[in-house]
């Protein structure tokens, strides 16, 4: 979390396989490290399915307006690796 924080990197909420931290994405969202949401979709239906995302929020104890954690497009930084 610090390096994302360090590095203006953000943390994507992906529950393809995975199942996020609800601790870790409370300590991003605290000190204000943006949140991404990662559908990984293998089926269209999937495509833009973000239930999951939403709730693992709300047992984070966020309750304000998404668009203030959200990564903004306009603030994306580009690397190549």
């Amino acid at each position: 979390m610090k390096l994302l924080k360090k590095h203006n990197v953000a943390a994507e909420i992906n529950y393809h396989t995975n199942e996020p931290s609800e601790e870790f994405f409370s300590k991003c969202i605290r000190s204000g490290v943006k949140i991404s949401f990662g559908s990984d979709a293998h089926n269209l239906y999937e495509v833009g399915e973000f239930y999951y995302h939403l709730q693992l929020l709300q047992r984070c104890g966020y309750d304000g307006d998404i668009g203030d954690i959200l990564v903004d497009e306009n603030e994306l930084e580009t690397a190549l690796f």
